[in-house]
């Protein structure tokens, strides 16, 4: 990501699709998939580009956010993620990653009331790893 001006560059290799909302809560989708590192010798992999705004955020996630399912075997999926991202998106990130822990663990738990509670830890462990990160132009 280029400071000056916000243009970025970034290769997905196998990880779900970023994207970007804009300070305005505007998304863009950035990317096309792509095969996982290592997976295949000849593989070729195309960048995917992006300029983030002052005020956008770029969010990068693992798979087990959106393949997290609740007790009826439905995954938490991209779309909630991103509502959520969305409805949130003025948060401080630190406070935005706790309401997104707490609406997964609520989602995989089929406990409803775990927005409410600040320290619910979930009541059964994740079937994959969590991973979130955002990445927001200041200036």
């Amino acid at each position: 990501i280029d400071t000056t001006n916000g243009q970025g560059t970034l290769c997905q290799a196998g990880h779900p699709t970023p994207f970007v909302i804009g300070s305005g809560g505007e998304l863009q989708a950035v990317g096309q998939g792509g095969m996982p590192v290592g997976l295949f010798p000849d593989a070729e992999y195309q960048d995917s580009h992006f300029t983030l705004g002052v005020g956008d955020r770029l969010y990068l996630y693992s798979d087990g956010i959106t393949e997290c399912e609740n007790h009826q075997q439905e995954l938490y999926g991209e779309e909630r993620l991103q509502q959520l991202l969305c409805e949130y998106r003025k948060l401080p990130k630190n406070q935005l990653f706790q309401r997104v822990e707490k609406a997964l663990s609520a989602w995989h738990s089929g406990e409803t009331d775990a927005l409410q509670e600040q320290d619910k830890k979930p009541s059964r462990p994740f079937a994959d790893d969590i991973s979130l990160m955002a990445i927001e132009r200041i200036t």
